[in-house]
């Protein structure tokens, strides 16, 4: 209704695609809760990854990171092709990092989302951490922040896991984990009580141009 009552041309335009997106990302979760007991059949279709973190960037600071002191930086790799992926497992996965960082960081400080495109022919050995076959992105979620402790770092992808103290519940990177594995993909994490904390989803999969 809101768009109807704007120009096609208004900036808002965007932003309201983007919410219905989401309103129905959320509508598939709560349909899958509600058949929790029956087998799951994964959904893929080709993802413009570049795209889809940029719109998530955009909600992120409009919503997460009002009146923040948080500073985001995106260098996405234009040569990155759309890779045939879960698109809502991968939404899910990156927004619980985005927000699993900002809470690591009430202070303030940055978050540096970049996108990279490894391709390979099959029988070529890939670069190191990718799995095996097919085009390979990675997408990485990095922060400045204080890095996580090693006693946390032990049982990082455990639910309630969690060095942020009362009110958090630890389930963030253990979703994260479970959304990227839900694609057959591969989460690292690297963390330095100096240098923050890094993510790296890499994924596997037939690239479309």
């Amino acid at each position: 209704i809101l768009g109807m009552k704007l120009a096609k041309e208004d900036p808002v335009q965007g932003e309201l695609m983007i919410i219905n997106e989401e309103i129905d990302r959320i509508s598939a979760i709560i349909s899958e809760l509600s058949h929790f007991d029956q087998p799951r059949v994964r959904q893929t279709e080709n993802v413009d990854i570049n795209g889809l973190l940029s719109d998530l960037i955009r909600i992120t600071k409009k919503s997460l990171a009002a009146g923040s002191q948080i500073k985001f930086h995106l260098k996405l790799d234009p040569a990155l092709p759309e890779i045939a992926t879960g698109k809502n497992s991968l939404k899910q996965a990156v927004i619980n990092l985005i927000k699993n960082a900002m809470e690591a960081m009430p202070e303030g400080g940055n978050i540096f989302i970049e996108t990279q495109y490894h391709p390979h022919l099959p029988e070529e050995s890939p670069p190191a951490g990718l799995p095996p076959g097919g085009a390979q992105a990675e997408i990485t979620i990095r922060d400045d922040g204080p890095g996580i402790p090693a006693s946390i770092k032990r049982r990082l992808y455990e639910p309630h896991a969690s060095a942020k103290g009362r009110g958090h519940f630890g389930l963030g990177l253990s979703l994260a984990y479970a959304s990227v594995a839900d694609v057959s993909g591969t989460m690292i994490c690297e963390s330095d009580s100096n240098k923050g904390t890094c993510f790296r989803i890499l994924l596997s999969g037939k690239a479309s141009r």
